[in-house]
């Protein structure tokens, strides 16, 4: 039995037949490459080990981006939050669906993708909301804003998609 490792090239046009096309396929095996080759010299491709890392590192790291948002209703408080979505208005859809299971004027406050985001309220009713890549961050900056509108601001919401 012959071993592939032994092999240094492999003629498999008898695979394919094709009488109106003047072009044989031929595989190599060569320092873990493919080449196909059209014969005749009209053009060659060559995917190498690296791009077929490359691929799979950049399909990975798409995998891993998930979205997170939250509503908020101005005259209520009410808040409904959403993470761990594939998309920003999917996160947003879901986010005013449990928002909206308390309050009718709820709107989304804040949005954010491999992060956290947070929503603040003052005691005249005041809000405000921001985002960040850690919940400590997301927090500061919605009071932060909030106070730019109210005093007495605190956090009634904070939510993270990673």
């Amino acid at each position: 039995m012959a071993s592939i490792q032994s092999v240094d090239a492999v003629n498999i046009s008898a695979l394919f037949t094709f009488p109106s096309l003047a072009f044989s396929p031929r595989w190599s095996i060569e320092k873990k490459s493919m080449i196909v080759q059209v014969l005749g010299g009209q053009s060659m491709f060559r995917i190498t080990t690296a791009i077929t890392a490359l691929m799979l590192l950049c399909a990975s790291a798409q995998a891993a981006t998930t979205y997170g948002a939250i509503a908020f209703s101005p005259d209520t408080g009410a808040a409904g939050y959403s993470t761990g979505r594939g998309t920003r208005a999917n996160a947003e859809d879901w986010a005013m669906y449990y928002c909206d299971q308390y309050a009718y004027d709820c709107r989304v406050a804040v949005h954010f993708r491999n992060a956290c985001g947070a929503v603040a309220r003052g005691q005249n009713g005041g809000w405000g909301s921001s985002w960040d890549y850690d919940r400590a961050g997301a927090q500061n900056n919605a009071i932060a804003s909030c106070r730019r509108n109210d005093s007495g601001c605190r956090i009634i919401r904070w939510a993270c998609s990673k």
